[in-house]
Order: structure tokens, then sequence, then C-alpha cells
């Protein structure tokens, strides 16, 4: 049989009124349909047929018309809800009150935002106006279930691009933390760090984690259970951060040891910040920077509340007792020469402690705030004068509580010698015995806790000081270490 290609004009032509009045059941002939489908004719048709299926040419076009309508005005609603839902979820704000209805002081931080919008939104204000309590089993996109459906939704999002962004920056650190919920539940937080593309250095929550109990092995599984299941490689692991607990940061059995058994490459850096907090608690183990503002800021207000509590007959004697030892304390120098040396130290602790909690902080920084701070700790000893006048002032004493009081002379041994025996006045004895012993264990635990990061800065701290290096440059001298 000849070729349909081959045929002439006329014969096509003829084959083709053909088709259309007789019909074409030759589908095995691949040469005639493709011709057929190339065709004036069938072109000519098929637009014909597009023209008809367009909206106005529907017999029922006034029912898509209403569906397309639905569809834009549903779309409307929930744009406005993913913004609340949004603004809330990005500050961490809390979403559900006691009830869910419009109108109500207690719906909570979700409804009371859509109804703050609604002010100046007439369209979502009539959409309120007609479905915001209409009852379980009506349709308004308000609901709870709807909200946690959005929430989820746009952590799925968030997660999937936060791992792209971990996989293409090829090495990370992780930061684990345990905290109990509002259910005491026991759970981790999981936090990763990285730096992105552009050299930005990036930390980022990746989720919690419920756990059964605080043991390494068991925090250790469920670390590696996280990276599993977003399919992250431990190998390319390059830190690990913990807080200072025996569990955690243990050299022998603690999580940060079973995570360098399974990647020797890994390096464990100790919370800066929480190594700090520990610095203050070896000093003192019940001082607060707020606590030590308080007290200086309002000490004669405190002190008359107190003499108001001790002398009031309708308080407890347990109570009147207590306000009156505090209130014996409030007249004693050496009291008001503690709280504002003190208030003093931990308002420089507590500066100290928020620079190392920026996410953009390195190694390099975390030591010079340390050194920072010990050498401001040594430089108070020779300031004990300045808090004794100043504690005078606050206080309105100037005597110690034992200035006048008669000295005890020791029996001397026989073994003994005495001639160059220092028997010390009050404020001395305040000063050597207390003032020097504070900032002396203050600066010996801050050299202590600072070891820790000198020893990783001085492996990887040229990284912060050569900041033209390629990737390719860095990656190869990190190899060299």
């Amino acid at each position: 049989m000849e070729p349909y290609r081959a045929l002439s004009r006329e014969h096509i032509r003829k084959l083709e009124d053909e088709t259309i009045e007789e019909g074409f059941n030759d589908w095995k002939n691949d040469v005639r349909i493709s011709e057929h489908e190339r065709s004036l004719s069938h072109r000519e048709n098929t637009r014909k047929l597009v023209m008809r299926g367009n909206m106005l040419g529907k017999i029922d076009s006034k029912l898509h018309m209403q569906y397309i309508q639905e569809c834009n005005y549903w779309r409307e609603v929930l744009t406005r809800v993913i913004i609340a839902i949004k603004f809330l979820a990005s500050r961490g704000l809390a979403f559900r009150g006691t009830n869910e209805k419009f109108g109500s002081d207690s719906n909570g931080n979700y409804l009371g935002i859509l109804e703050l919008m609604a002010r100046n939104d007439p369209f979502l204000q009539n959409h309120i106006n007609r479905f915001g309590n209409p009852g379980k089993g009506n349709v308004s996109y308000f609901s709870k279930d709807i909200c946690e459906e959005f929430i989820v939704m746009i952590y799925d999002d968030l997660l999937k691009n936060l791992i792209l962004e971990v996989k293409a920056s090829k090495y990370y650190a992780i930061g684990v933390d345990s905290t109990p919920d509002i259910s005491h539940s026991n759970q981790l937080t999981f936090i990763i760090r990285y730096v992105r593309e552009n050299g930005e250095l990036t930390e980022r929550f990746l989720q919690f984690i419920p756990i059964k109990g605080h043991s390494a092995t068991e925090i250790e599984r469920a670390i590696m259970q996280v990276l599993f299941d977003k399919d992250i490689d431990i190998m390319d692991c390059r830190g690990q951060s913990y807080d200072n607990a025996s569990n955690t940061s243990g050299c022998y059995g603690g999580v940060q040891a079973k995570i360098i058994e399974r990647n020797p490459s890994e390096i464990y850096v100790p919370c800066a910040a929480h190594s700090l907090n520990l610095v203050g608690q070896a000093a003192a183990d019940c001082s607060r920077a707020e606590a030590c503002r308080a007290l200086v800021k309002s000490w004669e207000s405190l002190r008359d509340a107190l003499d108001d509590i001790a002398e009031n007959a309708s308080e407890k004697p347990s109570t009147k007792s207590e306000a009156k030892g505090l209130l014996q304390q409030f007249g004693l120098l050496a009291t008001a020469i503690m709280v504002v040396t003190w208030s003093d130290i931990l308002e420089r602790f507590e500066k100290t402690n928020k620079s190392l909690q920026r996410v953009n902080i390195d190694l390099t920084t975390v030591v010079q705030l340390y050194d920072a701070l010990q050498a401001y700790v040594i430089d108070l000893r020779d300031r004990f004068n300045h808090y004794e006048a100043k504690a005078k002032e606050l206080s309105q004493c100037n005597e110690y509580a034992h200035e006048n009081r008669r000295r005890r002379r020791r029996t001397v041994k026989f073994d003994e010698v005495n001639d160059n025996e220092a028997i010390f006045d009050e404020k001395q004895n305040m000063r050597i015995n207390m003032f020097l012993v504070i900032l002396d264990r203050l600066s010996g635990e801050l050299e202590r806790r600072s070891l820790a990061y000198k020893n990783v800065n001085a492996r990887f701290g040229f990284l912060s000081r050569l900041p033209l290096l390629t990737d390719a440059q860095i990656i190869t001298r990190c190899e060299e270490l």
C-alpha cells in the first residue's frame, strides 16, 4: 500500500472527507493518524471545541461562575487566616484561650488577632459576622483543627527548606538541651548550626524530641533518630554543644563521648552561657542580678516594708520573726557592701551572658569575652574602698557590726612565734576574708571554664581571622588540623 504522505493533495482531502463522513477505524496505521492530527480540518475543529468549552459557552456557565466565586471567597478567608497564624508563630505567642468564641475576652490570641484585623477589613468582618460562631459541624475555617493543620504545613515547608540548606552547606553542628513542657513531660530541644552559601552563620531550631529519661544512651539514641529521619549524615557533623551536666558532657560515658565514637571528627564545646552561670554559682549560690539591682534601687523601701511587717500584730509569728532577721541584716554595713559589690559583678556577668547567647557568636569572641570578664574581676580587687563608701551611703551605716568589741586574745603555744601575727580590724577582715576571697574564686572559675574554649580556638581561630579564604581553602586547613 502506498504511504499516506506520498498521496496527492486532492487524494488527501478526499480521504479526510471520507473520514469525517464514514468515521475512522484504521488505528494501527500510525501514518494516517499522524497526518490527520496535523491536518487543517482537525486543527480547526479542535479550536472550535476549545472555544465551546469556555465558560460562556457551557450550559452550566452559571454554576461554573458560582464555583469560581466560592473558590475566590474562601481563598481570601484563608489568606487572612494564614497571616494571623504566621504572625503568632513567628513570635512564639500562644494561640488559643479558654474558648473559641468571637467577642469573648478569653478567646485567645488567634481569634483576637482576627478580630483586630476585621476592624479595618470589611470582608473579614462580614465573614466573622456570618460564620464567626456557627457551632460544631459548620465551615468557617476558624477552628483549632484548621489552625493546627496550617501550623503543621508551615512547619513541614520550613523544615524541608532547612534540611536543604544544611545539606547544601555540607558541615554542621548540633546543640541539644532538655526541658519539660507545660505538662512536665521531658523533651529535648534540638538546635542545628551551619553556614549558608553566602557565609552567613545560621542557627535554627529543628524540633522537640520526647524522651523517657535523661541517660546518655537515651539522649544519644534520640539524636541519631532525628538525624536519620531527616536524612542528615552524622559524618558531616563537626561540632556538638550541650550543658555541663555529666550525662551530656562526660568525657567517657556522656553523650558527647558516644557521638565522638560514631564520628571522631566532631568536637565538643560546652555551652558558654551555662559555663558562665556555673562560675557565678560557684562563688555565690543565691545571688542574682535582678535581685541585687532591686536591693540597690529600693533599699529604703524594702527596709521600711520589713519594719512594717515586723511590727504588724496581724502577721504570723514566724513571718514577723523572719522580717526582724532580715531587717537586722539591712542594718549591717557588711550586707550593704556585699549588695553593691555583687550588683556590679552580676550586671557585668549578665551583659556577658547575653553576648554569649548571640546566634552569630564565634569561638574567638567567646574567649575574648571570658578574658575581658576575668580582667574586670581582677581589677575589682583594688576597689574595696569604693564599695565601702557606696555601701555607707546606701545603708546610712558608717561602722561595722563589731567594730568596738574587745578582741579575744588567743593563748600562744610554746612552739609559736606571735611577733608577726596579724590582728585585723573589721574592715580588713571584711576585705581579706570575704571580698578578696569571692573575687579570687570568680577569677579562678573563669580561668578554668574558659580553657575548653581556648583549646578549641587555638585550632580553629584562624577561621575568624582570615575571612577572605575560599571554602576549599577553609576545608583544606580544617583537614590539616
